[in-house]
């Protein structure tokens, strides 16, 4: 297994970062009241952590990222980097084409339409 390759279903490392199809099996064996017990553990297979979790791939730049990293939208989800890089592309845009006034009356009609459980689109 090749870590950082793409795979049907991804796990990624919140530790290192790796991006992997199943995460590596360690068993471990502890005594408890005399008496072994053997454990599975699940581990990234690059760095050995425990901290990973199922990746999803951003709607917008492609990229897999933790599902902890991303907000869901209707067909997918979008990753909080393009969540950022799109709001400034956005205010700037609309900063050129509104007034000052017009943007908070745009900010409140947005507002009530996701109250009410809308969609813009």
């Amino acid at each position: 297994m090749e870590c950082g390759a793409e795979y049907e279903m991804e796990y990624i490392c919140n530790d290192c970062g790796a991006i992997f199809e199943k995460p590596a099996e360690l068993e471990e064996t502890s005594w408890a009241w005399g008496r072994p017990e053997e454990y599975i553990l699940s581990r990234c297979p690059c760095c050995g952590g425990d901290d990973f979790s199922e990746g999803v791939k951003c709607g917008v730049c492609g990229e897999t990222v933790s599902a902890l990293k991303a907000e869901r939208v209707n067909d997918g989800y979008v990753c909080e980097q393009c969540i950022g890089i799109t709001g400034r592309q956005a205010e700037k845009a609309l900063g050129s084409i509104f007034s000052a006034a017009e943007l908070n009356a745009l900010r409140i009609y947005i507002e009530n339409i996701y109250s009410q459980g809308g969609h813009l689109v």
